[in-house]
């Protein structure tokens, strides 16, 4: 990489290195893009986790991967359940029995956001 790169529509030439940090410094850019997109999605307006969309994000993620009515049902509002307001989940997102899983499907919601976004 020790040449100079003529790219069209630029002056000067670049260096193989200039070349491979400015490809590096548009990826980080567009992760930055999409990660605030994907993150304005999740919070409220005052900063707070939009558990809503969370839920509803997680439901849709457990039917596509057809894992089972018992996860759907621990992610049942509350107040189907118990009568109240809905803001929380049959189980809470915490409980051992499907926090690794809602966290995992958490993250995999969120890669496959961020890459498709590239």
């Amino acid at each position: 990489m020790e040449e100079d790169y003529v790219l069209q529509g630029f002056d000067k030439p670049f260096t193989g290195e200039q070349l491979v940090q400015m490809y590096q410094d548009l990826v980080v850019q567009n992760l930055k893009e999409s990660f605030e997109e994907v993150r304005k999605d999740f919070e409220n307006e005052d900063g707070t986790i939009n558990y809503s969309f969370l839920v509803q994000k997680l439901r849709e993620e457990i039917i596509d991967r057809e894992m089972g009515n018992e996860y759907l049902e621990a992610l049942a509002p509350v107040q189907e359940v118990l009568g109240n307001n809905g803001s929380n989940t049959a189980l809470p997102l915490y409980h051992p029995m499907i926090a690794y899983k809602m966290e995992a499907l958490l993250i995999l919601y969120l890669v496959i956001i961020l890459l498709s976004k590239r």
